[in-house]
Protein backbone atom coordinates (compact mmCIF):
# COMPACT_ATOMS: atom_id res chain seq x y z
CA UNK A 1 0.00 0.00 0.00
CA UNK A 2 3.08 2.29 0.51
CA UNK A 3 3.05 2.95 -3.48
CA UNK A 4 -0.76 3.66 -3.38
CA UNK A 5 -0.46 6.15 -1.21
CA UNK A 6 2.58 7.58 -2.74
CA UNK A 7 0.91 7.82 -6.02
CA UNK A 8 -2.26 9.29 -4.48
CA UNK A 9 -0.45 11.75 -2.36
CA UNK A 10 1.39 12.90 -5.44
CA UNK A 11 -1.73 13.25 -7.40
CA UNK A 12 -3.23 15.37 -4.31
CA UNK A 13 0.05 17.79 -4.48
CA UNK A 14 -0.59 18.37 -7.97
CA UNK A 15 -3.93 19.79 -6.89
CA UNK A 16 -2.95 21.85 -4.09
CA UNK A 17 -0.71 23.53 -6.71
CA UNK A 18 -3.87 23.98 -8.85
CA UNK A 19 -5.84 25.22 -6.13
CA UNK A 20 -2.77 28.05 -4.97
CA UNK A 21 -3.41 29.12 -9.04
CA UNK A 22 -6.90 29.40 -8.09
CA UNK A 23 -6.55 31.49 -5.05
CA UNK A 24 -3.72 33.58 -6.41
CA UNK A 25 -6.05 34.12 -9.63
CA UNK A 26 -8.91 35.79 -6.86
CA UNK A 27 -10.99 32.42 -5.85
CA UNK A 28 -12.72 33.41 -2.50
CA UNK A 29 -11.63 31.43 0.67
CA UNK A 30 -15.31 29.35 0.60
CA UNK A 31 -15.13 28.83 -2.74
CA UNK A 32 -11.25 27.15 -2.22
CA UNK A 33 -12.57 25.21 0.39
CA UNK A 34 -15.69 24.00 -2.36
CA UNK A 35 -13.17 22.65 -4.68
CA UNK A 36 -10.81 21.21 -2.11
CA UNK A 37 -13.51 18.62 -0.68
CA UNK A 38 -14.59 18.05 -4.15
CA UNK A 39 -11.10 17.27 -5.42
CA UNK A 40 -8.75 16.09 -3.17
CA UNK A 41 -10.83 14.89 0.19
CA UNK A 42 -12.69 12.47 -2.71
CA UNK A 43 -9.56 11.72 -3.79
CA UNK A 44 -8.57 10.63 -0.28
CA UNK A 45 -11.63 8.95 0.13
CA UNK A 46 -11.81 6.81 -2.90
CA UNK A 47 -12.13 3.58 -1.99
CA UNK A 48 -10.78 3.97 1.42
CA UNK A 49 -12.58 1.21 3.03
CA UNK A 50 -10.98 -2.07 0.61
CA UNK A 51 -7.31 -0.22 0.93
CA UNK A 52 -7.07 1.66 4.19
CA UNK A 53 -7.01 -1.45 6.79
CA UNK A 54 -3.79 -2.03 4.76
CA UNK A 55 -2.05 0.95 4.50
CA UNK A 56 0.96 0.85 7.30
CA UNK A 57 0.99 3.21 10.51
CA UNK A 58 3.84 5.91 8.46
CA UNK A 59 1.67 5.80 5.14
CA UNK A 60 -1.23 6.91 7.58
CA UNK A 61 0.77 9.46 9.35
CA UNK A 62 1.60 10.54 5.99
CA UNK A 63 -1.88 10.88 4.97
CA UNK A 64 -2.94 13.10 8.03
CA UNK A 65 -0.08 15.28 6.97
CA UNK A 66 -0.99 16.38 3.99
CA UNK A 67 -4.49 17.26 5.55
CA UNK A 68 -2.63 19.69 8.35
CA UNK A 69 -0.61 20.67 5.43
CA UNK A 70 -3.89 21.65 3.84
CA UNK A 71 -5.59 22.78 6.69
CA UNK A 72 -2.83 24.72 7.61
CA UNK A 73 -3.08 26.52 4.42
CA UNK A 74 -6.61 27.61 4.28
CA UNK A 75 -7.57 24.57 1.69
CA UNK A 76 -9.67 23.40 4.46
CA UNK A 77 -12.05 24.71 7.18
CA UNK A 78 -11.55 24.17 10.88
CA UNK A 79 -14.54 22.54 11.30
CA UNK A 80 -13.89 20.09 9.02
CA UNK A 81 -12.90 16.29 10.36
CA UNK A 82 -9.42 16.43 10.89
CA UNK A 83 -8.24 13.47 10.68
CA UNK A 84 -7.29 11.15 7.80
CA UNK A 85 -9.23 8.08 9.83
CA UNK A 86 -12.03 9.94 10.82
CA UNK A 87 -12.79 10.69 7.06
CA UNK A 88 -12.83 7.58 6.42
CA UNK A 89 -15.29 6.23 9.44
CA UNK A 90 -17.83 8.67 7.44
CA UNK A 91 -16.98 7.62 4.01
CA UNK A 92 -18.24 3.99 5.39
CA UNK A 93 -20.88 4.85 7.75
CA UNK A 94 -22.28 6.76 4.71
CA UNK A 95 -21.36 4.21 2.34
CA UNK A 96 -23.19 1.82 4.89
CA UNK A 97 -26.44 3.56 4.78
CA UNK A 98 -26.29 3.81 1.38
CA UNK A 99 -26.58 -0.09 1.29
CA UNK A 100 -29.17 -0.64 3.79
CA UNK A 101 -31.42 2.03 3.24
CA UNK A 102 -31.23 1.15 -0.50
CA UNK A 103 -32.54 -2.26 -1.65
CA UNK A 104 -31.61 -1.66 -5.16
CA UNK A 105 -27.97 -0.96 -4.62
CA UNK A 106 -25.58 -3.41 -5.71
CA UNK A 107 -24.43 -4.41 -2.47
CA UNK A 108 -27.71 -4.59 -0.55
CA UNK A 109 -28.43 -8.67 -1.27
CA UNK A 110 -25.08 -9.07 0.19
CA UNK A 111 -26.17 -7.94 3.58
CA UNK A 112 -27.24 -10.89 6.02
CA UNK A 113 -31.25 -11.20 6.66
CA UNK A 114 -32.97 -8.57 8.69
CA UNK A 115 -33.12 -9.71 12.35
CA UNK A 116 -36.58 -9.31 14.57
CA UNK A 117 -35.61 -8.88 18.16
CA UNK A 118 -38.24 -9.65 20.82
CA UNK A 119 -36.35 -7.50 23.42
CA UNK A 120 -35.47 -3.88 23.56
CA UNK A 121 -31.59 -3.63 25.39
CA UNK A 122 -30.48 -0.66 24.25
CA UNK A 123 -30.78 1.46 20.37
CA UNK A 124 -28.66 -0.21 17.41
CA UNK A 125 -27.84 1.82 14.66
CA UNK A 126 -29.36 -1.23 11.89
CA UNK A 127 -31.01 -5.03 11.91
CA UNK A 128 -28.41 -6.97 10.62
Amino acid sequence: MSRHVTDLLSRCSQSLFALRTLLRHGLPAEALQVVFQVIVINKLSYASPAWRGFASADDQNRLEAFLRRSTKFGYRGNSTSTTFASLCDETDERLFNRVTCNTSHLLHPLLPPRRNRHYSFRQRTHDF
